[in-house]
């Protein structure tokens, strides 16, 4: 992808991540646990955001890209503030790690604006583009979704044939799919023959 594309997906993205611990402070403790299980809230664990983290760097290489090591590395703080907790991150910590991604958002839109002009409009088509792909997407699925719900005998048929498809390919892979294949005398038949 081309520097500009990533440097506005990463911005969108820390956006919502923001807004996402700015409304998960807002909450109780088990409110945001409730919010959390009901997949209505950003799972708030410290593990959790540290993975996060380690993701988005690891997958973008925003520290390689032109003038984002700064963001990168305030992003990594990120992580820094989850690691100061054991368990669940308090308020204190959600509004810190919002900071943090408004501070590296500043610091994308930096980035974004020493590229060319050439750069920065290339890199709003490609953004562009692949956002009405994942629009395009997101229709097909909940039209999919809702022919699926009006037909429980179709859905059961497609979820099984995807089953099926998943164990044969992860068979062809050389993956265990079963219990059996699972068990301690399968691995040991597995690794020594």
């Amino acid at each position: 992808q081309r520097p500009a594309a990533v440097i506005l997906r990463v911005a969108d993205l820390l956006e919502f991540q923001e807004r996402s611990l700015r409304r998960a402070a807002a909450l109780s403790d088990e409110e945001r646990f409730a919010a959390a299980v009901s997949e209505r809230g950003l799972p708030v664990g410290p593990a959790d955001m540290a993975r996060s983290v380690d993701l988005l760097l690891t997958n973008t290489r925003l520290g390689s890209l032109p003038g984002c090591a700064p963001a990168a590395s305030t992003i990594s703080g990120v992580k820094k503030i989850a690691g100061r907790s054991s368990r669940k991150l308090a308020k204190s910590e959600l509004l810190q790690m919002a900071k943090q991604f408004v501070t590296a958002r500043a610091q994308l839109d930096n980035a974004f604006a020493a590229l060319t002009e050439d750069e920065q409009y290339q890199g709003r088509m490609l953004v562009s583009a692949l956002q009405a792909a994942e629009d395009e997407r997101r229709k097909y699925d909940e039209e999919e979704s809702a022919r699926l719900a009006a037909n429980p005998t179709e859905a059961c048929a497609r979820a099984a044939d995807v089953e099926r498809d998943s164990v044969a390919k992860r068979r062809k892979l050389g993956q265990r799919t079963s219990a059996k294949e699972l068990s301690s005398e399968g691995i040991t038949n597995a690794l020594y023959g």
